[in-house]
């Protein structure tokens, strides 16, 4: 069970609209109750061919890198034009103190960034972990 902060507090603060359609990878919805998402494993994430995403909130809280990269570039790929992956991270003082594990964003950032996508923002979403929002180029589709 991840400590969040409440989606009420982080949704106005994600840049995401009301009746985006989102994807949680590998972890819970962080904005349950504002919008709906979908919910899938990194490991199910090639398999997906018609279906695309505003927004991605991929999790990174086990330590096999290797899968990050990958989840990272599947996400990449069905991500629309102008939307976001959210990589929740660990907190470094939380790993450093064995509260959670996981991918850092020191390791994970440069992969994005060599996937195409722009660093944004970061955002804290619970006491051991936040979020970055790297932003694919193109421009936000409208009217769902």
């Amino acid at each position: 069970m991840f400590e969040l902060r409440k989606p009420d507090e982080l949704f106005p603060r994600l840049d995401i609209e009301e009746g985006s359609r989102i994807l949680a990878v590998d972890g819970p919805n962080i904005v349950q109750g504002r919008v709906e998402a979908d919910f899938r494993s990194g490991i199910e994430l090639p398999q997906i061919d018609n279906e695309s995403y505003d927004a991605i909130f991929a999790w990174f809280t086990d330590n096999d890198e290797k899968r990050a990269i990958e989840t990272i570039n599947n996400s990449e790929r069905i991500l629309n034009p102008g939307g976001s992956i959210w990589l929740i991270v660990p907190k470094k003082n939380s790993v450093e103190h064995h509260k959670v594990t996981g991918v850092t964003s020191e390791k994970l950032i440069p992969y994005a960034k060599d996937s195409g996508l722009t660093e944004k923002k970061t955002l804290g979403v619970g006491p051991h972990y936040f979020g970055i929002r790297m932003q694919k180029h193109g421009e936000k589709s409208r009217g769902k």
